[in-house]
């Protein structure tokens, strides 16, 4: 709250005109709304690197369920799982 404060008395100081609202109120609702679009901003960002993220993960898992094959075999559940080729990390 100090350095909200802070800003306010130097934007008083700036801004003569400010000293006519009541409890700063200008400064404060742009603070807030700075405040709340950089957050927005940083939360999209985040998202987006998120989708990213698992784009990456499952083209790689499908690539790699691509590469085997499911034959019947002697382990669990009956199956086992023969790969074909190289896999691709």
């Amino acid at each position: 709250m100090k350095k909200v404060k802070e800003i306010c008395r130097l934007s008083r100081k700036a801004y003569p005109l400010l000293k006519d609202y009541e409890k700063d109120w200008p400064v404060i609702d742009i603070l807030k709304l700075h405040l709340k679009y950089t957050s927005e901003a940083r939360r999209r960002a985040e998202a987006a690197a998120s989708v990213k993220e698992v784009r990456q993960v499952s083209s790689k898992f499908i690539t790699v369920i691509r590469t085997l094959t499911i034959v019947q075999g002697p382990d669990t559940f009956g199956f086992k799982a023969v790969v074909k080729g190289d896999l691709v990390r």
